[in-house]
């Protein structure tokens, strides 16, 4: 079964403002070649209680097949990130970013966080997101890490709010100059004193800011200077969580975008999102287009012999118009109209998902 490329993808009409998957890989489209999408690749968290370390896999889009265990990742991976011709896995609980050659799978060097920042600053990085010819990890000692593309060396660091999660970067240009600025969601280990820092990527300063709207942020994706943040809420005294939702920052000004809402993906003009709190029984979906101010409802179709019935992760390609959605045990694809595609047995616990891309020429005849 070879996965062909939708011709539209009806969900994600618009302008486009938003990166796919809140992170995006760089890729030079020469004028006789065009955009593929090689396949996807998939953190699986794996089961620390029972010893079962956390597992990298790619979902090869040209056989509709799985690789599995790639390399050995130890426990609680937290994010991976293809960008250019590397994939970068980050080691929550390794203290360890491990970037791999994309084509080869091979690995090319380990970087130990606390070995570079030291324990303080380096301890539990966590997720990961590139511009020009940096990668920059969070860490939840407070710090975005600075890694240089090339020498794979943490060459600067940033010092962020409480316990930084997600992050997204977001460029505005004026006339013929790009100021491009790294919005951090500082989670602050859920304790509801959540904030948003702003990294000046040209002049490195860095701002926070707070809002009592701001509790748990933990993800956040960007178009311009406009900031879209995932807040996971609160939690109650019966363990059931409230306020989880999508918020939008823009001029230091906070106002809900989607409300309900505990995971989210971007492509085009729009966010997709859906809603399982703990202590639900139901799943729901949201896409919410930035270009026609439109928020709507829908389902996902003939997925009955493997449904999404506790969501952990979603992804959107905006290249090949599919969408993939992990859940306990394996990740499912669809179509822009929901439409189930396949089921990927692709780990245990799947959290984490970056699609990787390469070029092919046309083909005249």
């Amino acid at each position: 079964m070879k996965l062909r490329k939708l011709s539209s993808f009806a969900l994600l009409m618009g302008a486009v403002l938003l990166t796919g998957c809140l992170k995006s890989e760089s890729n030079n489209n020469g004028n006789q070649e065009y955009l593929v999408t090689k396949g996807a690749y998939i953190i699986n968290a794996g089961d620390p209680a029972n010893g079962v370390d956390g597992s990298l896999a790619f979902i090869d889009y040209n056989t509709a097949t799985v690789t599995h265990n790639i390399y050995p990742i130890g426990q609680n991976p937290s994010d991976v990130m293809v960008y250019g011709d590397k994939v970068y896995v980050v080691g929550c609980g390794t203290n360890t970013i491990y970037v791999l050659d994309k084509n080869t799978n091979t690995l090319l060097d380990k970087i130990n966080t606390i070995d570079e920042m030291g324990e303080e600053a380096g301890f539990e990085p966590y997720y990961a997101v590139a511009y020009g010819s940096n990668a920059y990890v969070s860490t939840h000692g407070g710090y975005v890490a600075v890694i240089d593309t090339t020498s794979l060396t943490i060459t600067n660091k940033f010092k962020v709010g409480s316990y930084p999660e997600g992050m997204g970067v977001g460029v505005v240009e004026s006339g013929s100059t790009k100021e491009a600025s790294l919005y951090v969601a500082n989670s602050d280990n859920g304790n509801g004193n959540g904030s948003i820092s702003k990294i000046n990527l040209g002049t490195g300063s860095v701002t926070e800011f707070k809002s009592e709207n701001i509790k748990y942020p933990r993800r956040v994706v960007v178009g311009g200077n406009t900031a879209f943040v995932l807040d996971a809420g609160t939690i109650d005294e019966e363990g059931k969580q409230n306020g989880a939702g999508v918020y939008m920052l823009a001029d230091n000004n906070v106002s809900l975008l989607i409300k309900d809402a505990t995971g989210m993906s971007a492509s085009g003009s729009s966010i997709i999102t859906y809603n399982y709190p703990k202590g639900s029984s139901k799943v729901e979906y949201k896409v919410c287009n930035l270009y026609y101010n439109s928020l709507s409802t829908f389902y996902l179709y003939g997925d009955t012999s493997n449904p999404i019935t506790n969501p952990s992760a979603i992804c959107i390609d905006p290249n090949v118009g599919y969408m993939l959605i992990a859940n306990p045990g394996y990740v499912n694809m669809y179509d822009g109209n929901g439409n189930f595609i396949k089921s990927f047995d692709a780990g245990e616990n799947p959290i984490a998902i970056s699609y990787s891309y390469g070029t092919q020429k046309y083909n005249s005849k």
